[in-house]
């Protein structure tokens, strides 16, 4: 599992696409597909709204090619349905 693991981070890495699969998104979204969660191989894609600078500061060791998105909790409580 360990090498697995190091094998998608190696992809995202060197810039290979990841294959997703588009879950499901908030109720409350408008017209936009956002919040929303992708599955792709051995982990899932958050697409969420930035969040504002201040609060991207509180973050612990965000990295300079890290990023945080706000996401509603139904988006990620669905989760419990599928495990």
């Amino acid at each position: 599992m360990t090498v697995y693991l190091h094998n998608q981070l190696a992809r995202y890495i060197l810039g290979v696409a990841m294959k997703i699969e588009y879950l499901w998104k908030t109720v409350w979204s408008g017209g936009g597909g956002c919040p929303a969660l992708y599955r792709t191989d051995g982990g899932y894609v958050v697409q969420g709204v930035k969040l504002d600078d201040a609060t991207r500061a509180a973050l612990r060791d965000l990295a300079a090619d890290e990023d945080a998105v706000y996401v509603p909790a139904d988006v990620l409580d669905r989760l419990r349905e599928v495990a």
